[in-house]
């Protein structure tokens, strides 16, 4: 038997204001993604073996001290690429589709 849930318990977000503060926050921290990803060469990232089978791993941690926009502490970020067997147009059509 499957029960009702409150909505907002679930996480649910009704109002247009609360919805545009999501897409703010997720917004800030694509752009911040973006610049750890592009940063110079001062910041190193590292290869992790664990994964191999899925394709490279790869991390960097670094400490926040002086930019206002995002939280004082350590930051942890992560990539990792896969290859298809595809052409881009392929992928972006099967991505569009979704």
């Amino acid at each position: 038997m499957v029960t009702p849930h409150d909505p907002i318990s679930l996480g649910v977000i009704y109002d247009d204001k609360g919805k545009q503060g999501l897409c703010n926050l997720a917004g800030r921290m694509m752009l911040k993604f973006y610049s750890d990803v592009s940063a110079s060469t001062d910041n190193h990232w590292s290869t992790s073996s664990e994964y191999s089978e899925f394709g490279e791993m790869q991390s960097m941690v670094r400490v926040n001290t002086v930019d206002p926009g995002i939280p004082m502490g350590t930051i942890f970020s992560a990539v990792s690429s896969l290859w298809w067997p595809a052409s881009p147009n392929e992928i972006f059509e099967l991505l569009q589709n979704y």
